[in-house]
């Protein structure tokens, strides 16, 4: 048999129709595997950001609480709305004219801080959503002492919500 030219590009030029398909068959594959990825990533960091917005908004939320609630001359029970959600806390915070009344309540989902009826600011993070806040007075002879329950989730994905109690004793109950 004779090689020509003409058989030379024959058997030379392009890919077949077989190759061409199977490769566009390996490609979509790995773009579908390559998308699936992305989306497992992009959910799992929005719910490390929830998380971490759920955890930042319970620490600093307590923090304050605590440290209110610890330093306050007494607790406002006229004002106060206690063992339902939303409740509501009032406690007297220093002596004499300068003795002002704090409250801690739910506002929009967040939990909200005011002196002396005037908005002070939200202590928990915009995504980060409260749906719950209840305040349980609890008294002894010589000791006033508040328990606290929140419940919270974040904004980007709801269901992980988290419950979260402690309890707080106003020093200057004890102190006397």
């Amino acid at each position: 048999m004779k090689l020509t030219t003409n058989n030379l590009r024959r058997t030379t030029h392009g890919f077949t129709l077989v190759e061409t398909l199977v490769y566009i068959g390996i490609l979509v594959v790995l773009f579908l595997a390559l998308t699936n990825a992305i989306i497992v990533v992009s959910r799992s960091y929005n719910n490390l950001v929830g998380q971490r917005a759920v955890a930042a908004s319970i620490i600093s939320t307590y923090d304050r609480l605590a440290r209110e609630i610890r330093n306050a001359t007494s607790i406002d029970t006229a004002d106060s709305t206690f063992n339902s959600s939303p409740g509501t806390l009032a406690i007297f915070v220093g002596t004499g004219s300068s003795q002002i009344t704090r409250k801690f309540y739910l506002s929009g989902g967040a939990v909200a801080v005011s002196d002396n009826g005037v908005f002070e600011g939200n202590l928990t993070s915009a995504q980060a959503s409260t749906t719950s806040l209840i305040f349980r007075l609890l008294t002894a002879t010589t000791t006033d002492a508040v328990r606290v329950q929140m419940t919270i989730s974040p904004t980007t994905t709801p269901s992980q919500t988290v419950t979260v109690y402690d309890t707080f004793v106003v020093r200057s109950t004890y102190e006397q």
